[in-house]
């Protein structure tokens, strides 16, 4: 009976929820979760890619196990897993008309991200206009590429082929941010796949 319970003290559960910030998805997802479900056949990985904020809103409601989230600053909770430096992306084939109000590309209007963007660009007295709204990541870089406007991105995450063109267009420093993990899972099962999945993070 010690020896079943001890057992069971060290399983990975069943499930576990994971929610991922839009603004911390890499390209390297598709590899890691591939990882994780080869390390760890028996679990049903439950994944949610939403904003941070909404992430971790979850994350206090109990709904998640693991949030991985992104800040402009570490914060009071969470394990800092990386630190990105921002930029202003755009396709090279996109022009700089300094008479006409810079093309803004960014997530949903809760995207503190996107909010963080706009208030740079207005304390630095340059007149933006929104030129796409995108419903997830893949929808913004995709409008990038495609040349509609300059968006504010995690450097790791811009699109393939896209430059950063904030300092040949005098736009202002965006800074750096931190991908932060946050966990409430209690067996050490359970703790061994956050910490594959973290150093997967600290990696990419």
């Amino acid at each position: 009976e010690a020896a079943c319970e001890r057992l069971r003290r060290l399983a990975v559960p069943d499930r576990i929820a994971i929610g991922i910030s839009e603004q911390a998805v890499g390209a390297e997802i598709p590899a890691v979760l591939a990882r994780l479900a080869a390390a760890h056949p028996g679990v049903v990985i439950a994944l949610r890619i939403e904003p941070s904020r909404a992430v971790e809103a979850s994350f206090e409601r109990g709904e998640l196990d693991v949030a991985i989230i992104r800040r402009l600053a570490p914060g009071r909770s969470g394990e800092v897993l990386r630190e990105d430096g921002f930029g202003w992306f755009a396709a090279p084939r996109l022009i700089r008309r300094p008479e006409e109000a810079l093309p803004l590309v960014s997530l949903m209007p809760d995207c503190w991200l996107r909010q963080h963007g706009m208030a740079a660009l207005d304390r630095a007295g340059l007149a933006w206009r929104e030129a796409f709204i995108g419903g997830g990541m893949a929808a913004v870089q995709a409008a990038v590429a495609g040349g509609l406007g300059i968006s504010p991105l995690a450097a790791r995450l811009a699109p393939a082929g896209t430059v950063d063109v904030g300092r040949e267009w005098d736009l202002p420093d965006l800074g750096s941010s931190c991908v932060v993990l946050r966990s409430q899972v209690a067996t050490p099962g359970a703790n061994a796949f956050v910490r594959e999945l973290a150093a997967a993070f600290r990696a990419g």
